[in-house]
């Protein structure tokens, strides 16, 4: 089973046709609007995709952490 960014579950159909798809399936209760996961992978599980990961620092940002931690421990 997928579940979504939010730990619901969803249902991914395999006759998904991206250009056809209009990205967004109209709206929930709240008027939040609900997202084509097939589309919009990102949000689907957000431990693996985009925004919801922490970036990974640059090789300097990584050696000033470093020295950091090292000054304080």
């Amino acid at each position: 089973m997928t579940l979504d960014r939010t730990g619901e579950p969803i249902d991914l159909d395999d006759d998904h046709d991206p250009t056809r798809c209009p990205k967004w399936l109209g709206e929930d209760a709240d008027g939040h609007p609900i997202p084509c996961l097939r589309c919009k992978t990102h949000l689907v599980d957000g431990s693996h995709h985009g925004r919801h990961n922490e970036p990974t620092p640059s090789a300097r940002a990584q050696a000033a952490i470093d020295a950091e931690e090292s000054r304080n421990a």
